[in-house]
């Protein structure tokens, strides 16, 4: 029988044979080919293979492996550093812990430089403090009477992420009552994810003011003299 027409676990039996006359591990092999090593350049049919992988041309794409990695996580995992921020992902060896920590960095990373787009002077929410202004302090009657409408508009522009981040956050848990599902129409999302509200009373009406959440997200504040 030709190699190309053996089962599956013999094949992969033949791969591991050759690892041990290599003296090499699966991890191994891992590395060599996907780590970019100035050493170690790739060669041309070592690109062809690699860009193959990268560019979902083969039968199996990256997609479906991280899937199947993630498939055997133990969400109950517990070294306490699943989704960690604060320990660097290369830095942890377990495969949970690193899939979700790395997950949870790149889109820390990801926020922060929406959240410095979002800020920039032709963006919409960057608000400017100069020497002159009363008590040297930007209050929120200061930003206009269009800040929900101005902010939603910059946040799906400039920060599409966060925003789907803060509404998926917001929004209530639908349940069912007598076998329908009911939607909540009074608590819009997209609202409350840009104010959880304090409330205050103006002549006898009450009234809500937006916290100060957002504008520590999304408002660069900048001292001129």
């Amino acid at each position: 029988m030709d190699d190309s027409e053996l089962p599956v676990s013999e094949k992969l039996h033949k791969f591991f044979d050759l690892f041990e006359t290599l003296g090499w591990r699966t991890d191994t092999f891992l590395h060599h080919f996907f780590v970019k090593d100035k050493d170690n350049p790739r060669s041309h049919r070592h690109r062809r293979f690699f860009e193959r992988v990268l560019n979902g041309k083969d039968d199996h794409c990256i997609a479906e492996i991280l899937g199947a990695w993630w498939a055997t996580v133990d969400q109950g995992d517990s070294t306490g550093m699943m989704y960690s921020v604060t320990v660097p992902f290369l830095e942890i060896r377990t495969m949970g812990p690193a899939l979700s920590s790395f997950a949870a960095q790149i889109i820390e990373e990801h926020l922060l430089k929406e959240a410095r787009t979002a800020v920039r002077e032709t963006s919409g929410l960057h608000a400017t403090m100069t020497s002159k202004t009363e008590h040297g302090v930007i209050e929120w009657a200061d930003l206009g009477a269009s800040l929900v409408a101005t902010t939603k508009t910059s946040l799906q522009t400039h920060q599409p992420l966060t925003f789907h981040y803060m509404s998926m956050v917001a929004e209530p848990h639908h349940r069912k009552r007598k076998g329908e599902l009911v939607i909540c129409n009074y608590r819009p999302p997209e609202l409350v994810g840009l104010f959880s509200g304090d409330l205050f009373r103006v002549d006898s009406t009450v009234r809500s003011r937006p916290t100060h959440f957002l504008l520590l997200i999304s408002l660069e504040m900048e001292e001129l003299v």
